[in-house]
């Protein structure tokens, strides 16, 4: 593997968890394709996939930004 960051894991993890607090205060905020949303992860290519039932949040993905766009979950 090239480019290994000691502690960018650990960031990573940091990141993708304040994601999910913001999602929990504010879920309906985020961008929507469809039924389904998106929430970036603060300084990572990567995004959240969910879907809101009421209060409920369900999250379907961590997907890479870079990845070939899902067909169900949108690009």
């Amino acid at each position: 593997m090239k480019n290994k960051k000691p502690g960018l894991g650990h960031r990573f993890l940091k990141a993708l968890n304040a994601c999910y607090e913001n999602l929990a205060l504010n879920p309906s905020t985020q961008k929507r394709k469809g039924v389904f949303r998106h929430a970036m992860i603060h300084k990572f290519p990567y995004r959240v996939v969910y879907e809101l039932h009421g209060e409920l949040v369900i999250v379907y993905q961590v997907r890479h930004t870079s990845r070939k766009p899902s067909k169900k979950f949108g690009p």
